[in-house]
């Protein structure tokens, strides 16, 4: 007799396995199709959270999705419902803090800055951006000392480089701000922060050329982010090419309308092309 299904496997288990091809299989499909199809990724993380509410690695990849895209009150939110699923996460409670202290939040960003501080009290960037929070709050000599202790821990952090020379520069010591400038960007040329402050300092020292050539490198990095085509705009105002810097100030203002500043210098530096060129009648 030939030896069938049936009499190798008992009713129950050919039941289960009718209804996992039914349901469960299709089911599987579709989910791995929300968190790895061609949808956004704040919406895939979105979905991963709803079918895992409970996973607190979820909550800070959607976290990050919603800060990412300017969403900064539901970021917070959902990185605070991530520490309460696990209140250890150093990373979270160090992405919560940076997002409070932008929201102007300070003291409760202080919390959770410490706190991250107190699960991993070698993190240099920890203590660089404590250092800034502490300044914020108008503790500048706790400030340095956070930031000496960063650059002791992490010598070759950009970020701790970066965040000390905001600090100098902020001091009134400009000399010694483009120093550590310098060095964050060589530790990190794409440091696109680095790139623009230091071109803001260059600009305002007068040296005109080298900011410009910051500026250039900080929008080649960052192209969507209009201050920066602003204030390249400026710059090639001053050096006398008008036609370039209209175009700057066009792209700001295409990227975020409501610049008020952008919207002035666009209408100054038409004006001028009018007087260099008497032909010209729109900007180009």
């Amino acid at each position: 007799a030939v030896a069938t299904a049936g009499n190798l496997l008992p009713s129950w288990f050919l039941h289960g396995l009718k209804w996992t091809l039914i349901f469960v299989l299709p089911l599987g499909a579709l989910w791995v199709g929300q968190t790895r199809g061609p949808a956004p990724a704040l919406q895939r993380s979105a979905w991963v959270v709803a079918d895992v509410p409970t996973g607190a690695r979820a909550r800070n990849v959607y976290a990050v999705a919603l800060r990412d895209a300017g969403r900064f009150d539901e970021a917070a939110d959902q990185f605070r419902a991530g520490l309460r699923l696990n209140p250890k996460d150093e990373g979270g409670h160090y992405s919560l803090a940076n997002i409070l202290r932008r929201q102007g939040k300070l003291d409760e960003a202080a919390i959770h800055l410490e706190q991250a501080l107190r699960l991993n009290p070698k993190a240099g960037d920890y203590h660089a951006d404590y250092g800034y929070l502490l300044e914020l709050r108008g503790k500048k000599t706790e400030a340095l000392a956070q930031y000496k202790i960063a650059l002791g821990l992490e010598p070759k952090s950009a970020l701790v480089h970066y965040n000390y020379a905001m600090y100098l520069w902020r001091a009134g010591n400009q000399q010694a701000a483009a120093a550590e400038f310098q060095n964050a960007l060589r530790f990190d040329p794409s440091h696109v922060d680095a790139q623009f402050d230091f071109a803001n300092l260059l600009y305002q020292q007068g040296r005109l050329g080298e900011a410009k050539e910051h500026y250039v490198a900080a929008s080649q990095i960052a192209p969507r982010r209009a201050d920066i085509h602003n204030k390249l705009g400026v710059v090639l105002i001053r050096q006398g090419q008008v036609s370039q810097a209209i175009l700057q100030f066009a792209e700001t203002l295409q990227l975020d309308p409501n610049d008020a500043y952008a919207a002035e210098n666009l209408r100054r530096a038409q004006a001028m092309d009018l007087r260099v060129d008497p032909r010209i009648a729109q900007p180009r």
